[in-house]
């Protein structure tokens, strides 16, 4: 199975129909008239990055940028070498919960950042306010566990693959394309077949 780079990630997380970003992909080579009409009627968006070649490593994030500032950061980050995911903007400011869910067969391991804030708190910065681990097909429920990280671990437990981590966030206020609480930024394997 080839490697996804990051824009095919999120593509996969809504062909799960789980709730993600509403972006598109720009590269140095794209359709600028379809980046128009995506971004037409829109004050800011924000702007994910990769390299399109998947090399590891930390790439510019900037999750949210007022659109008269857009071409001059498309053009600094191309220079850069960088593919760009430009998506309707979600307010970090507006994030309860962020960080990983590491689904390990019917077990889940959960390190969570307390908001406002992005994933990228636990998943580079390595601030993790809440640990904890549990099990998938458990009742959970009255484990005193915060009904909001209960509903992420829901959304966990409708990904169809056995091992692999997610990016997740829970928001106050309904967000990404289908507008719900919870928001997946990406699934990753694990390294593993399944």
């Amino acid at each position: 199975m080839p490697v996804l780079n990051k824009f095919q990630r999120i593509k996969n997380v809504r062909a799960l129909g789980l709730n993600t970003e509403d972006s598109i992909l720009v590269t140095p080579d794209s359709d600028f008239v379809t980046f128009f009409e995506f971004i037409i009627g829109l004050d800011q968006v924000s702007i994910r990055t990769f390299f399109p070649d998947n090399r590891p490593g930390i790439t510019p994030h900037v999750p949210i940028i007022a659109i008269k500032d857009l071409k001059a950061k498309i053009e600094e980050l191309h220079n850069l070498g960088l593919w760009l995911i430009i998506a309707k903007p979600i307010d970090p400011a507006d994030c309860e919960f962020a960080g990983a869910i590491e689904k390990n067969g019917f077990n889940v391991y959960v390190e969570l950042a307390k908001g406002p804030c992005t994933t990228r708190k636990v998943t580079h910065e390595g601030i993790i306010d809440y640990k904890f681990d549990c099990s998938l097909i458990a009742d959970i429920t009255n484990d005193g566990i915060d009904p909001r990280m209960l509903a992420m671990i829901a959304e966990v437990r409708k990904i169809p693959y056995a091992n692999c981590t997610v990016e997740i966030s829970y928001y106050k206020k309904p967000v990404g394309y289908k507008l719900e609480n919870v928001i997946i930024w990406e699934i990753t394997g694990s390294g593993t077949k399944k």
